[in-house]
């Protein structure tokens, strides 16, 4: 409880298919707080969730304020979106009291709006009237109906950054990378021009496309250099600002590029994939190459597991599965007849997702309070599944860490395995310091200083980090309200699927139902969320306080809907 005291435990717990339910009933007083569950594994490690036990009253309607995180001084207005909806989505009638302020410390200028709203109010707001060009002010907003949100003015217009960009360049092989302009809130920067340099040598211009974003790539056959940097830059229109005013600023983008070594000057380059994989599909990976031929002799190709010649690219197909989530790493490899190493590994982003395909339904999307309804499960055969369904009132209250892919994939060890590991050491000694110490040599009047190769990429980083581990009138007085509704386990027959009829609650409200699976081969899945709006044309709710204090006198709201299109009588 919340002083710590134990009062229930389980022991030798067993379950059935890895699930195990289990309840136990509070005291009628509870001591309010927050309750903490402990399950301690065989293996010693415990895991912790906490429950809150308070007075509290379901909230009926949600309100949501919408507003851009930032605004510019270039920008003459900006919007403020106020949407106030039920939980079973109709909209709240009323007034809605929108103030928006720019604070300085203390004080603000403050524009009102009082203005009739039923699903959603929109207002443009002037910027002018916050003479937003003096500095250390931001905007903030206050809606009557319980919500709030804060916008920043900014002199920052708009930012460059270098997007997929790798470390190391391959002499041979183009530099591949993308440039990429954001303006405030990161919204995409479209139809800009945007200015690369290569060691403060102007390469090329690029425009920006629907996603703020343009590709470039760079020709490395005559660069030898250790290192080059790249810079971009956005070409700014001509303008010109008094002094003591603010002028809009762009923030260019450096990157370092440094060279990747080859003792053949041989070379693979994996493209990269920028985006998330999506799972169940098919993706097309294409290599890059550029091979020292000279040592190959007579042979005027190479295996690698394709047919190639000296300089140009191969692909092949790879399924994405749920075995390659949430991270996969490739490598590719050949060796050369000198006995180097070529090679080049690339990591490529997969949807969080599980072997076992589970997804729940409602029969209808809509129904009313104590009428009869079904829920389909789908899932892999013989799967053992736990089923619930919760009010969204319950959610709005305080909002939970839903079950999820990634709060489940959260749960699983590093899969990111670095060095050599025996009995837990890692034995794996590190990059070492050139062994040979590099020295100014004189000779025939004149110094030569030798070329360092230290700090370039090479094969054995490439190895190393990935260790190969990889309708009648009917007059009802509704009386059935629970804040959950079910909370099942539900076995799934052989065909994979099972339909599971149930009594809907009385509740006017939105419920919420997810649920997850376990099989022995198929292994753990977890559903989508699927909704069911509970509602009907005409109800009376009260409004009640948590409690009320003996001989104290209190206010009993009863609030009418009435969806009808004709009037009724009410007494």
């Amino acid at each position: 409880d919340p002083q710590n005291n134990r009062i229930f435990q389980w022991q030798n717990v067993t379950s059935f298919q890895n699930i195990t339910q289990l309840s136990f009933q509070l005291i009628s007083e509870p001591m309010f707080g927050d309750y903490s569950i402990f399950v301690r594994r065989k293996s010693g490690k415990t895991l912790t969730h906490q429950f809150t036990v308070d007075r509290y009253v379901l909230p009926k309607f949600e309100v949501k304020v919408s507003a851009p995180q930032t605004v510019t001084i270039s920008d003459d207005e900006f919007q403020v979106n106020v949407c106030a909806k039920y939980t079973y989505g109709q909209p709240v009638q009323g007034k809605a009291q929108i103030r928006v302020c720019r604070k300085f410390f203390s004080s603000g200028n403050c524009e009102h709006n009082n203005n009739e709203i039923c699903e959603q109010f929109t207002a443009q707001v002037q910027i002018i009237i916050f003479t937003q060009k003096k500095k250390f002010f931001f905007i903030s907003f206050c809606v009557q109906i319980s919500e709030r949100a804060s916008t920043f003015i900014t002199q920052l217009l708009g930012s460059v950054s270098f997007e997929n960009m790798d470390p190391f360049y391959r002499r041979g092989i183009s530099y591949f990378g993308t440039l990429k302009f954001s303006g405030p809130d990161n919204v995409p920067m479209v139809n800009k021009l945007l200015q690369l340099e290569l060691n403060n040598r102007i390469i090329g211009n690029y425009t920006t496309d629907e996603n703020g974003e343009a590709v470039f790539s760079i020709d490395t056959s005559d660069i030898f250099d250790q290192e080059f940097s790249l810079k971009a830059t956005y070409i700014r229109p001509l303008s010109c600002y008094p002094s003591s005013w603010l002028a809009p600023e762009y923030v260019d983008a450096h990157f370092s590029v440094s060279r990747f070594y080859s003792r053949t000057n041989s070379f693979l380059k994996i493209a990269p994939e920028p985006k998330q994989l999506r799972c169940n599909q098919q993706k097309i990976v294409t290599v890059h190459y550029s091979l020292n031929g000279e040592a190959y002799g007579d042979d005027s190709n190479i295996n690698f597991f394709y047919l190639v010649t000296w300089n140009g690219n191969f692909s092949f197909p790879i399924n994405i599965d749920a075995d390659l989530a949430p991270v996969a790493v490739m490598l590719v490899y050949t060796l050369h007849p000198s006995g180097e190493i070529v090679a080049d590994s690339a990591r490529f982003q997969v949807d969080k997702c599980f072997k076992n395909k589970v997804s729940i339904k409602f029969s209808k999307e809509q129904g009313l309070p104590g009428s009869s309804t079904s829920l389909y499960l789908q899932a892999a055969p013989d799967s053992f599944c736990a089923l619930r369904a919760v009010d969204k009132s319950v959610l709005l209250l305080k909002a939970e860490q839903q079950l999820s892919a990634e709060s489940v994939y959260s749960l699983l060890p590093n899969i990111e395995l670095y060095g050599y590991f025996h009995h837990g050491l890692n034995l794996d000694d590190g990059k070492l310091d050139s062994c040979i110490p590099q020295k100014d040599m004189f000779y025939n009047g004149l110094y030569y200083v030798p070329v360092s190769n230290y700090g370039d990429g090479d094969i054995y980083n490439i190895l190393r980090v990935r260790s190969f581990k990889i309708l009648k009138i009917i007059e009802t007085v509704r009386t059935n309200f629970p804040e959950t509704w079910i909370w099942d386990l539900v076995s799934v027959d052989s065909s994979g699927s099972a339909n599971l009829s149930f009594r809907i609650p009385d509740t006017i409200t939105q419920w919420q139902a997810d649920g997850f699976c376990v099989n022995g081969d198929a292994g753990f899945g977890i559903s989508s969320t699927t909704t069911l709006e509970i509602s009907q044309p005409f109800f009376v709710e009260t409004t009640l306080p948590f409690s009320i204090v003996r001989n104290e006198q209190s206010d009993l709201i009863v609030n009418v809907f009435s969806y009808l299109n004709t009037c009724v009588e009410v007494s």
